[in-house]
């Protein structure tokens, strides 16, 4: 597997740049080992915790660096920034270490961890990093958002290309998508609250050969089935959307936060659409397939 530096991750911080290399390094080094070692059981299980703790420490020292460097410039998303940070420290990476452990190192476990260090590394990188030094797609102002269908599908294109580079170019071809464009394709429920019992609800479909050539782009090798580093994509790729894409429904006034985002199938998306049309449905299209977001706004 690859996961290679590219300098579109670059801030033009020195010390925040050779860090995100570094990272990019030891993820290799991790997955590489990993790879070397998937016929010896006892090997992999080693390589496993040892790769997780090294990463783990790796990414504890640039978070506080990080976030040292966001309090020097007096970051306006600096608390939305550290929550990520301690989320990722406090949630993820132990319950992936706990699922490790209690699984005995099972296949699944494993990939789930792969998927993990891929997607959290790059999709980090290239939205809430490059966001600190006014670049990539989390820096506009909320107040100065809107909800045209216009605006909106040029944010949802914007944040595929920031994420993927200019290796992927997305048009929309329907500002009021009805449905039935992606039948074999991988789908994500993302909800987000604010204020009292307010929600705003993402429904995101995406050509599952699009998510794999998206996959490719990041490992350097296609995958061909929707395993957990697919499914970890998908949702990491409907966490950037969503963070960006809700501020457009919310209220600057009003804190938000996500409260359920899980793959969902075919079928409870289209339950959904019987039960009224959203209020923005959007079709896109690329070279590798096409994606849709639905968005619901409760009154």
């Amino acid at each position: 597997m690859e996961i290679l530096w590219e300098d579109r991750f670059r801030l033009g911080v020195e010390k925040i740049d050779k860090q995100h290399k570094g990272l990019f390094t030891v993820a290799r080094r991790v997955l590489n080992i990993l790879d070397e070692n998937r016929e010896d059981k006892e090997k992999q299980r080693f390589a496993c915790m040892e790769g997780l703790q090294f990463f783990k420490a790796s990414l504890v020292e640039h978070f506080r660096d990080e976030e040292e460097y966001m309090r020097s410039i007096n970051y306006e998303y600096y608390q939305e920034h550290k929550h990520k940070h301690d989320l990722t420290l406090q949630r993820v990476l132990p319950t992936l270490e706990r699922d490790l452990m209690t699984s005995n190192f099972s296949r699944e476990a494993i990939e789930k961890l792969i998927g993990f260090i891929l997607v959290e590394l790059i999709a980090h990188v290239v939205t809430y990093d490059v966001a600190i030094v006014g670049s990539g797609p989390l820096i506009m102002p909320r107040e100065r958002l809107d909800v045209s269908v216009v605006s909106f599908a040029t944010a949802a294109s914007d944040i595929l290309e920031d994420t993927f580079g200019n290796a992927i170019k997305v048009t929309m071809i329907d500002g009021d998508y009805i449905g039935g464009e992606i039948e074999d394709g991988v789908y994500q429920k993302s909800i987000y609250s604010y204020g009292k019992d307010k929600q705003v609800e993402f429904y995101l479909e995406i050509d599952k050969e699009l998510l794999f050539q998206g996959c490719a782009m990041i490992l350097g090798k296609k995958r061909t089935k929707v395993d957990l580093v697919i499914k970890s994509l998908m949702s990491e790729l409907s966490n950037i959307i969503g963070v960006r894409l809700a501020a457009r429904f919310i209220p600057p006034s009003e804190d938000y936060e996500q409260i359920d985002n899980r793959l969902i199938r075919y079928e409870e998306l289209m339950e959904k659409l019987d039960q009224g049309l959203p209020d923005i449905s959007t079709l896109f299209e690329t070279q590798f397939g096409k994606f849709s977001l639905r968005v619901y706004k409760s009154a």
